[in-house]
């Protein structure tokens, strides 16, 4: 990518506006709109600004520990409704059920998983398909 091709990625990221980015970046002002649709169809500048507003987009969205931070934090009654009172034990509770829930998923994801891994194992060593549940 040359420079005004960077110019025009930092513009496009500030402004959401290709035509606007493409000015701005010194590309002909009659030309903008066009030249703007081509520089976002550029496989190099289009990666280029994903690859820039990944972190912000990273920094939107709630990742798992955030997840159970929140509702370890609403189960322990650290978390104020909008009036600043305290979570009710209904809302606590429904926050522990949630957790609970999460844990269950992923203690039964890893036993499939595990159950996958030796069924998998035992068809290599034996030679036959496995179906259903293996026993340990």
């Amino acid at each position: 990518m040359n420079q005004r091709q960077i110019a025009f990625a930092e513009y496009y990221i500030q402004t959401q506006n290709a035509a606007e980015a493409a000015r701005r970046a010194g590309y002909s002002k009659k030309g903008a709109n066009v030249k703007g649709s081509q520089l976002l169809a550029n496989a190099s500048i289009s990666a280029y600004i994903a690859a820039r507003l990944k972190p912000k987009e990273e920094k939107l969205i709630a990742d798992s520990n955030e997840i159970m931070q929140f509702f370890t934090d609403a189960m322990r009654g650290k978390i104020k409704d909008q009036f600043g009172l305290d979570a009710s034990l209904s809302d606590r509770m429904t926050a522990a059920n949630s957790l609970q829930k999460i844990h269950d998923a992923g203690r039964s994801r890893n036993t499939d998983e595990i159950d996958e891994s030796l069924a998998r194992a035992l068809e290599a060593a034996a030679g036959v398909k496995v179906n259903g549940d293996v026993p340990i």
